[in-house]
């Protein structure tokens, strides 16, 4: 099971992070986003020496523990309430990634360049967010006609 490693696949100078996908076996380098990259900076200065770990549970250990520990922050935070369950369904670590997915959609960022920031091996699997960019595919329809019909 891939995890990151502090001093490996987490690089604050150049802002990326290694990335390393066990399920569909491929690799890529992310950007940090500016506040990805100050909150990890802050995590780095707090992190034990001889930790390998970035999220380590309390026993050292990481990944899985980890994402374990994000799901009962959020079931305390009061994310996962009964009220907003019932509404919105229940939240776990990987609405997480289908919330980074449907913000970039939503703000005109192609398909494509989703499908290769997710690491999905196919464009069947990023198919999903489609609906989303339909609103801006018309908009920019509607310009385009409107510019060919001035000209």
């Amino acid at each position: 099971m891939w995890t990151p490693n502090l001093r490996e696949d987490v690089d604050t100078k150049d802002g990326t992070l290694s990335l390393y996908r066990p399920k569909v076996h491929n690799s890529s380098v992310l950007r940090l986003s500016k506040r990805l990259k100050e909150r990890l900076e802050t995590r780095l200065e707090k992190a034990h020496p001889r930790n390998p770990y970035l999220f380590a549970s309390k026993t050292g250990e990481g990944h899985v523990l980890s994402c374990r520990s994000i799901g009962r922050t959020m079931d305390r935070v009061g994310i996962n309430a009964t009220h907003r369950v019932e509404r919105y369904g229940k939240a776990t670590i990987h609405s997480l990634r289908d919330t980074f997915a449907s913000r970039l959609v939503s703000q005109g960022i192609s398909l494509y360049d989703l499908q290769m920031l997710l690491g999905h091996a196919s464009p069947t699997m990023t198919q999903k967010y489609a609906h989303l960019s339909v609103q801006d595919s018309a908009k920019r329809a509607v310009k385009v006609l409107d510019e060919l019909h001035a000209a």
